[in-house]
């Protein structure tokens, strides 16, 4: 059966002008969230142990006349460069935990919007096989994407670790611009110790804000990627509005439809952005679905198959049911099948193939004779 058939070449069935905008997963973005505040309070906790250590193993009495004597100031200065030393040590030691933090973020979020995107698309009308010859790259987590978005991985890793580490370098230049202005003032120990306590913690609502931006930048990132490799190219923007404010731009923008390779201008940044770009910016996109139909040829048809667990002799026949569709009729034939083994997931397995071609060529609708009806005439 070699004919060429018209029929859509995207689309299994029927379709939708749009596929329906995907937000990024709140699961991932609040574990997230707890991933960023453990490293950093980690780091922060460890350098105040070492600060409270130190000022304890030293002869620091914490007076403020002796803080004006020129030989405490150079212990002092010295202090403060020992605690910047060890702040330094600790970030860098930190580095393998802040990495694995970025990349199961990284990862978890390409997997979910990857799926996520899949059902959407496949929901819209667009068949699974013609999504599975332009996502050919498989991920770590074995999720397969468009070729770009599996190169963007490592840079997605890259920035969500630089970004904990800048975050986390800067709770420990508070911690130490706290310990030299208390040691500048001759502040007790006691005192500096619970000055030190006070911003030992990350903010949770800090982090909160961080890891949800991201998701955004990432989700939005991801999706873009894929679609673009689909073929798909014009969007729709939606806004969605910020927890305080929102932009005005952007609620401008809301239902305008653009190029998704180029982005829409912005007039308040004066140049073109996509959704998620901006700090904090929460506004998603509709993907608009292709208009293209072609004429192609259908691949060989593959034989019926049936698993079995007892299987009978090597060659043989076999009833089966075939379903006529004009009528929605049922009609059980025996049809020769050939035996063989085969690895399946529950094991080695025999399998049944049946000439699908040849069943086909039988049972099409034409030579189907419809089944009379009416009363037979008695003789």
């Amino acid at each position: 059966m070699s004919q060429t058939r018209r029929r859509p070449s995207i689309f299994s069935k029927s379709r939708r002008r749009y596929r329906r905008a995907v937000e990024p997963n709140q699961g991932n973005s609040r574990k997230y969230a707890n991933l960023i505040t453990q490293s950093i309070n980690r780091v922060n906790r460890a350098l105040i142990l070492v600060i409270l250590y130190n000022l304890r193993s030293s002869n620091y009495a914490g007076r403020v006349e002796l803080a004006q004597d020129a030989g405490i100031s150079d212990w002092i200065k010295g202090f403060t460069k020992k605690a910047a030393d060890t702040a330094a040590a600790l970030m860098v030691k930190a580095q393998n935990g802040i990495k694995a933090a970025a990349d199961w973020f990284t990862n978890a979020t390409v997997r979910d919007t990857t799926t996520a995107q899949k059902d959407a698309l496949k929901t819209a009308g667009m068949s699974e096989a013609f999504i599975a010859e332009h996502w050919t790259e498989p991920t770590d987590w074995g999720q397969y994407v468009a070729p770009e978005v599996r190169g963007m991985i490592p840079g997605f890793i890259r920035d969500q670790t630089e970004l904990i580490s800048k975050i986390g370098g800067r709770e420990l230049q508070k911690i130490q611009d706290i310990m030299a202005e208390s040691l500048s003032a001759g502040v007790t120990i006691t005192d500096i110790e619970r000055l030190l306590r006070s911003v030992e913690g990350f903010d949770p609502a800090r982090a909160k804000r961080v890891a949800l931006d991201q998701s955004i930048k990432l989700n939005q990132a991801i999706q873009r990627g894929n679609d673009l490799a689909l073929g798909i190219t014009e969007a729709v923007w939606i806004h969605v509005p910020g927890q305080y404010t929102s932009r005005e731009a952007h609620i401008k923008l809301n239902g305008q439809a653009y190029d998704l390779r180029t982005g829409i201008y912005d007039p308040e940044v004066e140049k073109n952005i996509q959704c998620g770009e901006l700090p904090f910016c929460r506004c998603i996109y509709r993907a608009k679905m292709p208009e293209l139909i072609a004429n192609v040829t259908p691949p060989p048809l593959k034989a019926m198959r049936t698993y079995i667990t007892e299987a009978p002799e090597k060659k043989g026949q076999l009833e089966l049911e075939f379903e006529t569709k004009p009528r929605k009729r049922t009609i059980k034939k025996k049809r020769t099948y050939t035996r063989h083994k085969k690895a399946t997931p529950r094991g080695v397995q025999m399998q049944l193939d049946f000439d699908m071609a040849q069943i086909e060529k039988e049972f099409t609708p034409q030579t189907i004779k419809p089944k009379k009806t009416g009363r037979k005439k008695k003789k």
